[in-house]
């Protein structure tokens, strides 16, 4: 072993600190720092479960079922019975005596759990002992980004043998953490759909150390339970790990797996430390982990909090149409290139799918309006396969995509490297837990500086029917955030049951503390003619002729289809590229088109690039054929040059003149 006095104090990872300094205004100077005590309190529970929320598989919805089995049964009725493995290496795992600090930090850094000349966090070292013992359990809380996941490969490098066993939520952190594994001599795998084959149980059942991934409806299958049932792979568990912990207090209700997971230590033991790591686990939260995941209730708790100061919080509300996606366009500008969007990698947030969706392709459609290759835009959400989901991360990871749309897919535990800018378009339904977790996905590496938006739709503002005193099925908290004038890091911190920190409030902490955080406006310039101004009138049609116009645009959208989608795009239908109710519209408006830009106010085609002009020509074809192509009127009116005053106006007609009298002229 290495002496402690040669270990330099180094903790790994580092902690991150701001090294870009903020630009400095005028207007700095004159803002009002508040203070906690600006804050009100909210009189409700601001962190209640999620009631319902919508599933997808394959782009496909679901809802939660009665699963067809009994959960963590070996043999159902109905089913062909299955034995337990029987592994050939009957092995125990049994209490061992702890180590020292750097003992730790020594055997980290030679298995390349951490760099050369870095130290383990003191938590770290903590929870890794306790698992040693075999004697407690615990939950964890410390920030995004610190290295939790540690917490289940330390102690099988001090055994060098044993079995840690890590529930995960999402199918795409499985994926990432599996990959990530850089641990020498530590092996990863993550069970799960398609990854569950007799080769791959074998090799959960016989490596010597081990870190096994499985979500929680996995874990409780009867593929997943030959595992639990085996009692020589039962004695080789190490420990029992919930990432992500605040997802069983927030998903039980709609996702049931995660409220039978108590049921998982009545068949593996009670002896084996259940630890439950979280950046976002407030007691309210800590209270189900003892409900639903059997969490003994004499757990220890170690609260360091989840304060970054390297993240501000950007609040703003909407202030053009939610479809129009105009209050994000900034992070695609006007004139922007590959390279500029790359400087400025963006995760945007959404939890309505469909609007996701939609926001990806009005991205996309701009990109390309622009030639800046559309490999710079993708989207990952639950109801893509997962071989998109991982491409999409690859991508993602490696700089190919510099914007990328998501779901709560990658809100939480995802570590994404370079995020400089996280975004969450519309907040109702969302927690403050989850708005502080995916904001954590920014600034993962050390002295990077990113800031975390909410753009806050008109449901949710101040004046609305939703409020700190009557939130309805909002969360308080959330509320709150979003309406108070107060910072906002107070704000968070205190809805967290996060513990002081000794830093100073930072004055960049958000828009509130620092408007000057607030995004760029963009604005554009327009040639304004100066020749005579010409004036549109355009012809009304009557009913039977706007009946005539939406028949023949659905007969040109056939072969408009048929011609240039079908082939390329079979799972496009004709009324994917131009609904029904877009048609219509256009066929009641064609008095107000002159251009395909007048089209935008009644349409919302995704595919604007490839279809406005060809949808305009048709539109103009078909008035020209019933006579109602608009007529321009050219305003040629002369325009009068303005006469000179004069002291006298000269006489127009003979006047009676007295005698000695005469006409002047000036």
């Amino acid at each position: 072993m290495v002496h402690p006095d040669s270990i330099p104090t180094v903790n790994w990872p580092p902690p991150r600190i701001h090294t870009v300094t903020p630009a400095q205004t005028p207007l700095r100077r004159n803002i009002h720092r508040r203070e906690p005590s600006d804050t009100f309190e909210s009189p409700s529970n601001p962190l209640a479960p999620t009631k319902h929320k919508k599933q997808h598989r394959n782009g496909y919805e679901q809802s939660p079922q009665t699963p067809s089995f009994l959960p963590f049964s070996l043999n159902n009725p109905g089913a062909p019975r299955q034995r337990a493995f029987d592994l050939s290496k009957q092995t125990r795992l049994e209490p061992v005596p702890t180590l020292d600090p750097w003992e730790w930090n020594s055997l980290a850094q030679k298995s390349h759990a951490i760099p050369a000349g870095g130290t383990l966090h003191s938590y770290q070292v903590q929870i890794a002992n306790l698992v040693l013992r075999r004697q407690n359990d615990a939950i964890v809380i410390a920030a995004t980004g610190s290295g939790k996941s540690l917490s289940w490969t330390l102690p099988l490098l001090a055994r060098k043998e044993g079995i840690s066993l890590v529930v995960t939520p999402y199918t795409s952190l499985g994926l990432d953490a599996e990959e990530s594994n850089s641990c020498d001599g530590i092996t990863s795998i993550f069970i799960y759909s398609e990854q569950n084959t007799m080769e791959d149980f074998e090799k959960v059942a016989t490596v010597e150390m081990l870190v096994v991934y499985v979500c929680p409806e996995m874990l409780e299958s009867p593929s997943f339970a030959r595992l639990l049932h085996s009692k020589s792979w039962q004695g080789r568990l190490s420990g029992i790990y919930i990432d992500e912990a605040h997802l069983v207090h927030q998903t039980h209700v709609w996702r049931p797996s995660y409220s039978r997971i108590y049921q998982l230590r009545n068949i593996v033991g009670h002896n084996i430390p259940l630890i439950c790591p979280s950046a976002t686990c407030p007691e309210l939260y800590r209270t189900s982990l003892v409900t639903y995941a059997g969490l003994h209730s004499d757990y220890i708790l170690i609260n360091l909090g989840n304060f970054r100061p390297e993240l501000s919080t950007i609040i703003l509300p909407m202030e053009h149409d939610i479809s129009s996606f105009l209050d994000i366009a900034f992070i695609i500008p006007l004139g922007a290139r590959e390279s500029d969007l790359a400087k400025n990698p963006t995760l945007v947030f959404c939890d309505d799918l469909e609007l996701l969706t939609d926001m990806f392709w009005w991205a996309f459609s701009r990109a390309a309006s622009m030639q800046i290759p559309t490999r710079a835009i993708d989207i990952i959400h639950s109801g893509l396969s997962a071989r998109h989901q991982e491409l999409c991360l690859q991508d993602f990871h490696d700089g190919v995509t510099s914007i990328l749309f998501g779901s709560s897919k990658i809100s939480a535990g995802m570590n994404f490297k370079g995020v400089l800018r996280v975004i969450q378009y519309k907040c109702r339904g969302l927690k403050i837990t989850d708005f502080d977790q995916r904001r954590g996905r920014g600034a993962r590496r050390k002295g990077e500086s990113a800031v975390g938006m909410i753009f806050v739709e008109p449901s949710m503002q101040r004046g609305s029917d939703v409020s700190v005193e009557n939130p309805g099925d909002e969360d308080p908290g959330m509320v709150e955030l979003v309406q108070s004038n107060s910072c906002a890091e107070v704000i968070i911190q205190r809805c967290l049951d996060n513990p002081p920190h000794s830093r100073h409030h930072e004055l960049d902490c958000c828009n509130r503390c620092d408007p000057a955080l607030r995004p760029g406006r963009e604005y554009r310039w327009v040639e304004v003619d100066a020749a005579p101004a010409t004036v549109s009138s355009g012809i009304k049609s009557t009913e039977l002729q706007r009946e005539t116009i939406f028949k023949k645009l659905v007969v040109w959208r056939l072969e408009h289809w048929r011609t240039y989608w079908k082939q390329n795009w079979p799972s496009y239908g004709p009324k994917s590229l131009i609904s029904d109710t877009d048609l219509e519209a256009l066929s009641t408006h064609t008095s107000k088109i002159f251009s395909p830009e007048d089209m935008c106010q009644y349409t919302h085609i995704l595919h604007w690039t490839a279809l406005s002009t060809p949808l305009f020509d048709t539109i103009q074809e078909i008035c020209g054929e019933l006579n109602l192509l608009p007529k321009v009127v050219v305003d040629n009116t002369p325009v009068e040059e303005p006469q000179r005053k004069r002291r006298k106006t000269a006489a127009t007609k003979p006047e009676v003149l007295q005698n000695g009298e005469m006409v002047i002229d000036f």
